[in-house]
């Protein structure tokens, strides 16, 4: 049900007049770091940015410029992602459900994200 309602919501905000800027190049990714970098345009709005006021972006931007830093190690930016995360949970309006959310996240960048990580250990020797 969720999924329907996000998706509903990302065609609602492609139409919305309000929302017109996302819709310029790199927009999307600048409101809606958090997510696979891979997947560009309206869908990223598919993907959590925080939980009930706490807003996960700036960990999300921070992560990837650790794993854009050449020699920087996935575990090691993986668990400064973590603890990003965590810190603004107390800005939730449910902190609990916030940091679930944020584990939960952190548990699919650990398991799913060594190829984001070596794609961007290239780009950021300039290789790819």
């Amino acid at each position: 049900m969720r999924t329907v309602l996000r998706f509903t919501l990302v065609i609602a905000l492609a139409a919305s007049t309000s929302c017109a800027g996302l819709l310029q190049p790199g927009a999307i990714m600048e409101h809606c770091p958090c997510g696979p970098s891979s997947i560009k345009g309206p869908v990223r709005l598919l993907f959590p940015q925080g939980c009930k006021g706490a807003d996960f972006r700036d960990a999300c931007r921070k992560h990837d410029q650790g794993y854009a830093t050449y020699g920087y190690s996935k575990e090691e930016s993986d668990s400064i992602f973590l603890a990003d995360m965590l810190a603004v949970c107390g800005n939730s309006r449910r902190p609990e459900k916030a940091e679930r959310k944020a584990r939960w996240i952190y548990g699919l960048v650990d398991r799913f994200g060594e190829g984001a990580y070596k794609i961007a250990q290239l780009e950021g020797l300039g290789l790819k």
